[in-house]
Parts: structure tokens; C-alpha cells; sequence
């Protein structure tokens, strides 16, 4: 029923956990709202979302809209062409109203400028591993 109406949320059909997870998050790690700042994302090399098809992170404002930005990027996810990874291989994803830079704005996932928002996760073809909730998503941290 929960997951039925947190799909409902985002005008999504209840798909069977074999075909798609919808992970949403409101708080970042220390249990606060998502709001206006500066926040990352990471996962550890080899521990991307463990999906058969494709998985996107998407940010929605407090009203459940896309957020308009500069960069018109709405989601960013294992399709997007310009990720770059860390030498160590892991994938930090900045999720801030600016810039992180032109070197990782690849990995930018634009958020509000003001307000709080909230971020869903989507993974299309999940392993068991995510399905049985032994993977774990990442936290999103505040940074600066």
C-alpha cells in the first residue's frame, strides 16, 4: 500500500519490484529537510544502483514540479554521457541550486535556489539485492 502511494505521488502506475524501485528521500543523513544549499551524493565504485535496464535520480521542488535551471537537466542517471567518476571510481552526484564547477557540472543535478525539495531515485530491472533492500542507497550529505 505505502509503495502504491508513493508512486501514486509522482503519477506513476504501481509497477511490480521486479520491474522498477522508486526510492524518494526528503532528509539528507543528519535527518534534516532537503532545502536550499549545497549537497552531495555518493556511491562507492562498484555500488551503483544495481539495475538490469537504467536507473535516474530526478529533484522535484516542495510543489512536486521539476525545478527549472540554467542547464534545463531534470534528471541525471547511468545514461547521462558526460559522468565523470572519481579516481577512485566512485560517482558523487552535486545536487545544489549552482554550478559545482565545468569540470564536474556533468554530475550536476540542479536543486531550488530557495525552499525545500525532495529527490526520487528510479531503478527500471532492479537485481534481487536491490528488491530484498540488502543494497543501500547512498546518503546525501550536506557540504560547504
Amino acid at each position: 500500500m505505502k509503495r502504491a502511494a508513493e508512486q501514486a505521488l509522482f503519477g506513476i502506475a504501481a509497477n511490480d519490484p521486479e520491474e522498477a524501485l522508486y526510492l524518494v528521500a526528503f532528509q539528507d543523513a543528519e535527518g534534516e529537510t532537503l532545502s536550499t544549499g549545497s549537497y552531495e551524493m555518493r556511491f562507492e565504485a562498484g555500488k551503483l544502483p544495481p539495475v538490469d535496464a537504467f536507473w535516474s535520480l530526478t529533484a522535484y521542488d516542495e510543489n512536486r514540479n521539476l525545478i527549472a535551471n540554467p542547464i534545463d537537466r531534470y534528471s541525471i542517471g547511468d545514461r547521462a554521457r558526460d559522468l565523470v567518476t572519481e579516481p577512485d571510481g566512485s560517482l558523487i552526484i552535486h545536487l545544489r541550486p549552482d554550478s559545482p564547477g565545468p569540470d564536474r557540472e556533468g554530475n550536476w543535478l540542479p536543486t531550488p535556489t530557495q525552499g525545500t525539495w525532495f529527490v526520487a531515485l528510479r531503478m527500471y530491472l532492479p537485481h534481487q539485492d536491490a528488491i530484498d533492500a540488502r543494497w543501500q542507497c547512498p546518503p546525501i550529505n550536506r557540504v560547504g
